[in-house]
């Protein structure tokens, strides 16, 4: 939404009120479930938890949550630093807790694949389905043959190098 809305880098230059606006007219036009990408969760534990709730409120169907440091960089971009495992299971426990519609997903999304090797990847990601998102997504798989030993309940963008 930051380029197409607002012409910035998707950098986390977007506050969660201006998103929450833009996906909810968004959720508001369609008839179809939307999702909505909520960056870090926009701050502290407590802010995830706001996310949550503000996009339940605006009629999103869903959000994935990702696990890099502040300030974001675009998921495909160099540059990208991840929070501890620790840290972001913390996140991704406090953004499930503030869920009030058991529907709502929640995507943990991880971008280690593009600063950690696979395995690593992998295990994060494992780590985070631990914390109960609904799904967990992580990009930059550099292989089809990734899907093999990713859990059924994943999401994967991959690309063939």
């Amino acid at each position: 939404m930051a380029n197409a809305t607002a012409g910035v880098p998707d950098i986390g230059l977007l506050t969660l009120t201006e998103v929450v606006q833009l996906a909810g007219y968004i959720a508001k036009a369609v008839k179809i479930p939307a999702m909505v990408d909520a960056d870090t969760g926009f701050g502290s534990l407590e802010n995830a938890a706001r996310t949550i709730r503000e996009l339940e409120a605006a009629g999103l169907a869903g959000c994935h949550i990702e696990d890099q440091e502040f300030p974001k960089r675009c998921g495909h971009l160099s540059g990208k630093s991840l929070v501890d495992v620790e840290d972001m299971t913390e996140r991704i426990k406090a953004a499930v807790a503030a869920r009030r519609d058991p529907d709502f997903m929640i995507i943990a999304r991880t971008d280690a694949r593009a600063v950690e090797d696979f395995d690593r990847t992998v295990d994060r990601a494992q780590r985070y389905m631990e914390a109960a998102p609904t799904q967990s997504f992580r990009k930059h798989c550099k292989a089809l043959r990734s899907f093999a030993i990713l859990p059924v309940r994943s999401i994967c963008r991959c690309w063939q190098t």
